[in-house]
């Protein structure tokens, strides 16, 4: 959905950013599920993470619908010079 309304010229950056975010939270949140074994129960930890993965798809969908980011909008930021 987000490479329909980024600009071609900007696509590849913004391809690079998502997938260097996802690079960097894939162990990140496996060291944290190791650590938090100690502390809790699996399915507790499951829980939790489900709730923040939820809450992400939450904010993405906010972020997506915004009517800011209509595609005339974006249209009319990229042609700033």
């Amino acid at each position: 959905m987000w490479q329909e309304k980024t600009p071609n010229h900007l696509l590849g950056r913004i391809s690079g950013t998502v997938l260097n975010a996802q690079f960097i939270t894939f162990p990140l949140g496996g060291f944290i599920a190791a650590y938090l074994v100690n502390f809790m129960s699996i399915p507790l930890i499951i829980m939790i993470f489900g709730i923040i993965v939820f809450a992400a798809l939450l904010t993405t969908y906010a972020f997506v619908r915004n009517p800011v980011l209509s595609e005339g909008s974006v249209k009319n930021i990229t042609n700033i010079k």
